[in-house]
């Protein structure tokens, strides 16, 4: 929401009720839903493009990327207060892609997993000593590492590495790389 004392609010209020006016006036005559769209473009753009050349003596990239930053604040704004809400009373009213909850209820169990201490996979002490000596805490951790980053480890043999992979393995996991 923008920060705008309540009394310049009424000042452009004015001016914004009547552009809106002229606004849904065109789209009236143009006989067509979505012209609006094209008319409401074009009167931000322009209202912008005034903006910046009555204020400015000319055009920077800081100038630029600011317009274009406020442009995107509106439409994240305007999303987040009218359109999130809009979509959910739809959502409750038709239901819900079924994908949705699937792919998020797989994705709680990965980061579930993924977050288990690397102790949860009862490897031998030398192999675990391994992981400690590499920062190694959590599953998540162990599958961000390759086995040549783990061959590189002290005591760390092929015989450990099989034994990581086994273990990976049973929870459908790999080193990254394999």
């Amino acid at each position: 929401m923008p920060y705008i004392a309540p009394e310049s609010r009424k000042l452009l209020d004015v001016h914004i009720n009547q552009l809106a006016q002229a606004i849904v006036d065109q789209a009236g005559k143009d006989q067509a839903d979505p012209s609006y769209a094209g008319l409401l473009n074009y009167a931000c753009t322009r209202l912008a493009l005034k903006v910046i050349q009555l204020k400015f003596d000319r055009l920077r990239y800081w100038i630029i990327a600011t317009t274009v930053g406020v442009f995107k604040n509106i439409a994240d704004e305007f999303y987040r207060r009218v359109g999130v809400p809009y979509e959910d009373l739809q959502i409750q009213k038709n239901g819900d892609v079924d994908l949705y909850l699937e792919v998020a209820s797989q994705n709680r169990e990965r980061e579930a997993l993924l977050s288990k201490w690397v102790a949860d996979l009862h490897l031998s002490i030398r192999s675990l000593k391994c992981m400690r000596r590499l920062g190694i805490d959590t599953l998540g951790d162990l599958v961000q590492r390759t086995a040549d980053d783990l061959l590189e480890s002290k005591n760390f043999g092929p015989t450990c590495l099989r034994e990581v992979e086994t273990k990976l393995a049973q929870f459908g996991l790999k080193l990254r790389g394999e």
